[in-house]
């Protein structure tokens, strides 16, 4: 029989008598020392938190040996293929040497630690051996108790954890005869996705219990799952008074985010989520996003926060609002100086509406360094009094606009037995000369009282069949 199988054959029998207690009791009529006869050698396991083949409860694990004249080598449990340890969260390190007092009453014996109830702190305990000095063991199990010195209180084994030495024991470790040997479990905490909180230095912010956060701190952490990953683009926490914007690779927020491959060693990734003050709906190159702004940037006190340059080349058509409907809008448009380019709007005219893209810009509606670049306008209609502007159909002198910038309007319009009153016939011909912002009867009266905030670039291009 080989040395292997005779140490299979061993622990086989160490986990038969741990299952029916042996390792601390009696099976059948058999003392522990009758079942144990020839096993000469001993190894107690402390988990340190960890637990064995899955179980909730056996965190001390014993094992008995025959060593013969050699001893037999260490025996690693977590690689046998039939007995695990593991602790959520965690990955195992090894299996260390404990380490030991160097001076004191306690000279040379292991450091056992134990965390009381409603304490975060770990304390010291020992060993309680009676008058003869032999270990005390708890009579449910027959495993040791320890003591904390001054306190009257009995802590089970199962309680104690041993402080890990840099000694890591494996298989060239050997058992020899009479060895009572003890080891303990270290862990290091799995690789964890950090997402830093971005926020402007010396703010505090709180979350739904109230705990607070400040630029830098972190507020949330996730497993590192596989062998890349990419940050989630989902809120990392809800903060009172602050909006996410995104979570980006670098703490200057420039870099996007993207597949994370899994680095050596246990250092978190970090990875830096924005927040900005206030209750903002983030514009990003996404469909839905552009069409909900086009669309509900007239809601009462809506705003919105455009987070990057968005070609909107493949997202077909939006629709164009209508002057009556969005009269007294109090909306915010925050472009931060990107660029929406290629949008195309559409429209089915009705007899006295009107239409625009941004339809009435009314008191208190704010929009601030935008650019609206490579506009496309498609209107049909077969009725009469309708106007068509493609910016706005008049903006409110209480409106607050900065920065913006229109480039390279193309509007077609097709008006079949109809008319359009911002384009009529003069003479014979239609009358151009104010179809890109309303209220002031033409284009340029309208920018030039604008001049200061608003700008028209590029080529702009109005066909009416």
């Amino acid at each position: 029989m080989t040395k292997r199988m005779k140490i299979w054959l061993m622990v086989l029998l160490a986990a038969l008598c741990t299952l029916f207690g042996v390792a601390g009791c009696a099976v059948g009529k058999a003392t522990l020392d009758e079942v144990l006869e020839g096993y000469d050698g001993h190894v107690t396991y402390y988990g340190n938190g960890g637990y064995f083949n899955g179980s909730n409860s056996i965190v001390v694990k014993s094992l008995y040996f025959k060593c013969g004249e050699e001893g037999v080598p260490f025996y690693d449990i977590q690689t046998s293929g039939s007995v695990y340890i593991g602790l959520t969260g965690y990955d195992f390190v090894g299996w260390f040497l404990p380490e030991t007092y160097e001076d004191g009453d306690h000279k040379g014996e292991p450091i056992y630690t134990y965390i009381p109830e409603g304490s975060s702190e770990e304390v010291a305990v020992y060993p309680v051996y009676d008058e003869n000095g032999e270990a005390v063991t708890d009579t449910s199990n027959r495993r040791p108790v320890f003591a904390r010195e001054g306190v009257d209180e009995q802590i089970l084994e199962n309680k104690v954890t041993v402080k890990a030495s840099d000694t890591q024991v494996t298989s060239d470790y050997m058992i020899t005869r009479g060895a009572d040997v003890i080891v303990c479990a270290k862990w290091v905490k799995s690789l964890q996705m950090q997402y830093i909180l971005v926020y402007e230095e010396g703010k505090v912010l709180t979350d739904a219990e109230g705990k607070e956060y400040r630029n830098g701190d972190v507020i949330k952490e996730e497993l590192f799952l596989g062998s890349a990953m990419s940050p989630g683009t989902g809120t990392p926490l809800e903060l009172n008074g602050a909006t996410f914007v995104r979570t980006y690779l670098d703490p200057e927020c420039t870099e996007e985010p993207k597949l994370i491959e899994r680095p050596d060693g246990y250092d978190p990734v970090k990875v830096y989520s924005k927040y900005i003050e206030g209750d903002w709906t983030i514009v990003s190159s996404d469909r839905t996003s552009v069409s909900n702004m086009f669309s509900g940037m007239y809601d009462e006190e809506k705003s919105f926060y455009i987070l990057e340059d968005i070609d909107c080349s493949n997202m077909g058509r939006f629709n164009l609002n209508t002057a009556e409907e969005r009269f007294s809008a109090k909306a915010t448009i925050q472009g931060n100086g990107h660029i929406i380019s290629n949008l195309s709007f559409n429209a089915t005219g009705r007899t006295g509406m009107g239409y625009s893209i941004f339809g009435m810009i009314g008191d208190g509606a704010k929009i601030h360094d935008l650019t609206l670049s490579g506009i496309t306008i498609t209107l049909t209609s077969r009725t009469n009094d309708i106007s068509v502007f493609a910016v706005a159909n008049a903006v409110s002198d209480k409106a607050d606009i900065k920065g913006l910038v229109i480039e390279n309007v193309t509007a077609d319009l097709t008006v079949q037995g109809g008319s359009i009153n911002n384009a009529p016939l003069v003479g014979g011909v239609l009358d151009t000369s104010n179809w890109l912002f309303g209220g002031m009867g033409s284009d340029e009266a309208f920018l030039a009282a604008y001049a200061e905030n608003i700008k028209v670039l590029g080529e702009n291009t109005l066909t009416i069949e």
